[in-house]
């Protein structure tokens, strides 16, 4: 694997890690569970021997969740009175993203390693 893949690999598991433990302080428990099982099945797919595949399968997983009416793209985080937590909302929103960029481009790079 090249520096500049590994860089994107390392990128991608940390938006996982940093947008699931988000979740989980705000006690959305089902997609802080979503997220963290991404993380373990891409590291077990890591090998050896590395599994392209899988780890394909897990970026296209982590994708679903901000495709068509994905109920994690319409996720507004409330405090117990159910009113939005403005800036809980807008850290969600930045992590959100970068997660999205990160398994973009990992997705990119699986895709030519899996063709060599």
């Amino acid at each position: 694997m090249s520096d500049f893949a590994a860089l994107w690999e390392h990128r991608f598991l940390a938006a996982l890690k940093a947008l699931a433990a988000h979740l989980r302080r705000h006690e959305i428990e089902e997609w802080a569970s979503w997220f963290e099982e991404d993380v373990a099945d891409y590291l077990a797919a890591q090998g050896p021997p590395r599994q392209i595949a899988r780890q394909q399968a897990v970026v296209e997983h982590v994708l679903t969740a901000f495709g068509g009416m994905s109920a994690f793209k319409q996720l507004t985080l409330t405090n117990a009175g159910g009113q939005p937590l403005a800036e809980a909302n807008e850290r969600l929103q930045t992590l959100a993203a970068q997660l999205w960029a990160t398994a973009r481009s990992v997705q990119g790079y699986l895709v030519v390693a899996n063709e060599d």
